[in-house]
């Protein structure tokens, strides 16, 4: 693994990857049983990351919930 470069975010003083990370994503078709398993498998992982990015939002108050 490549030693990541961070530096201070100027705005919450965090540290930060100096550059955003690469992304690697491949596609792959699938009917039948196997096509249902990945869409519940990727119904609950965008679930999951979307409840990260509220936990996170709401901890560093930037949640505009009324």
């Amino acid at each position: 693994m490549v030693a990541e470069r961070l530096r201070r975010n100027e705005r919450s003083g965090r540290l930060v990857p100096d550059e955003p990370p690469d992304v690697v994503f491949e596609v792959r078709i699938a009917e039948g049983a196997e096509a249902e398993r990945l869409r519940v498998e990727q119904a609950r992982v965008l679930w999951e990351v979307m409840e990260w990015v509220a936990q996170r939002r709401s901890m560093h108050g930037q949640d505009h919930a009324a």
